[in-house]
C-alpha cells in the first residue's frame, strides 16, 4: 500500500509542484494524513537531487509546513479544549482510552511529551492537539517542537538528497534506526523517572531519620 501511495501519489504530486508540493503534504501530514513524514522529507531531497535544486530552500519550506501543521493541532486544543475530544471525527481517530495514556505521559513527563512526540509517526496530531487542550505554553510548545524539528527534518532532506535514486533504501534504514532510538530514549526516560522516584524516597527517609533523631534527644 505504501509503495503504490509513493509511486502513484506522493511522487508524481511532489515532482509537479516541487517545493510547494512537498510543502503541501508535509502540512497535510502534521493535520494527521496517515504518511510518514520521513519519507515526505526524503522525497524531498530526492527532488533537490534530480533538478539540482536549493537543499537550504527545501529545508526552510519543510521545516516551516511541519511546524505549521504541528502549531494548527495545538491551537485548536487551545481554543477548544476538551470539548474538541467530542467531535465525531476526533472521537473516532482518538478514543478515550488513547487520550487517557497521552494525558498520563503528558502530566508526568510535562514537555518531554513534545519532544518526543514529534518523532511519533500516526500519534504526533493527537499529542500536540491533547497539549493545546490541557494549556501547555505556547511558548514551551513551539521550542520543544522546533528543537525536535531541527534535530530532523534538515538530516532527513540530506539524506534524501545524498541518496539519490535510492532514497526509498534510506527510508527502510532510517525506520529501522528510528526504532532503536525511540526504544533507547524511552528506556531513557523509564531510568530517569525511576532515578528521581529512588531518590525521592532516599531524601524523604533521610527526613524522617533527622526528625526522629531530633524528637529523642533531650
Amino acid at each position: 500500500m505504501m509503495d503504490w501511495l509513493l509511486h502513484e501519489v506522493l511522487r508524481p504530486f511532489a515532482e509537479q509542484f516541487s517545493y510547494v508540493g512537498v510543502s503541501f503534504l508535509l502540512l497535510l501530514t502534521g493535520l494527521g494524513l496517515p504518511c510518514p513524514e520521513d519519507v515526505l522529507l526524503l522525497l524531498g531531497g530526492f527532488l533537490v537531487y534530480k533538478h539540482e535544486g536549493s537543499i537550504e530552500l527545501m529545508i526552510v519550506v519543510s521545516l516551516g509546513s511541519v511546524l505549521l501543521g504541528d502549531l494548527i493541532m495545538f491551537g485548536l486544543g487551545r481554543r477548544y479544549g476538551r470539548a474538541i475530544l467530542h467531535w465525531r471525527l476526533i472521537r473516532s481517530l482518538l478514543p478515550a482510552e488513547r487520550v487517557a495514556k497521552i494525558e498520563g505521559f503528558y502530566l508526568r513527563h510535562g514537555k518531554k511529551t513534545i519532544f518526543f512526540g514529534r518523532f511519533a509517526a500516526g500519534l504526533r496530531w493527537g499529542i500536540f492537539l491533547l497539549a493545546g487542550t490541557l494549556q501547555m505554553s505556547v511558548v514551551r510548545f513551539v521550542a520543544m517542537d522546533l528543537l525536535a524539528a531541527l534535530l530532523s527534518v534538515p538530516a532527513l532532506v540530506w539524506m534524501g538528497q545524498q541518496f539519490g535514486d535510492e532514497f526509498e533504501l534510506a527510508a527502510v534504514k532510517i525506520a529501522a534506526v528510528k526504532m532503536y532510538v525511540i526504544a533507547g530514549a524511552s528506556i531513557g526516560v523509564l531510568c530517569y523517572a525511576w532515578w528521581r522516584h529512588r531518590r525521592g524516597a532516599a531524601t524523604i527517609g533521610a527526613a524522617a531519620t533527622a526528625k526522629g533523631t531530633g524528637d529523642v534527644q533531650p
